[in-house]
């Protein structure tokens, strides 16, 4: 859910970028910060410390532009992409359609996660 949460705030903030102030897109990248990028943050979310460092200190520096989240965006949208993959290839609906396809009438399933 953080993932998804984070992930929506960004493109916001990519989107409206040109129509905040200044004092407005600090605030709002702060934000995004504060609860989902820094390790104490209430939905921090997975990413590379070297993307997490310089996010933070972009921000720290007031150093904002309508790109600030992008490379924070495309981790989490693989991750998002990865993890959800992941889980059909779990589900009841894999199997049956592995089995419709008889891709998987002489292994185990669970091979395969």
């Amino acid at each position: 859910q953080e993932n998804l949460k984070f992930y929506e705030l960004a493109r916001h903030f990519e989107k409206n970028f040109v129509y905040m102030s200044d004092e407005e897109a600090v605030a709002a990248a702060e934000g995004i910060v504060a609860d989902h990028i820094k390790a104490d943050s209430s939905e921090c979310v997975n990413l590379p410390s070297k993307i997490a460092n310089a996010i933070v200190a972009r921000v720290e520096a007031h150093d904002l532009h309508e790109d600030t989240f992008n490379k924070a965006q495309e981790e989490i949208y693989n991750l998002m992409n990865r993890d959800l993959y992941q889980r059909f290839k779990k589900s009841e609906a894999f199997e049956q359609l592995m089995h419709q396809l008889h891709t998987y009438d002489d292994i185990d399933i669970d091979f395969t996660v």
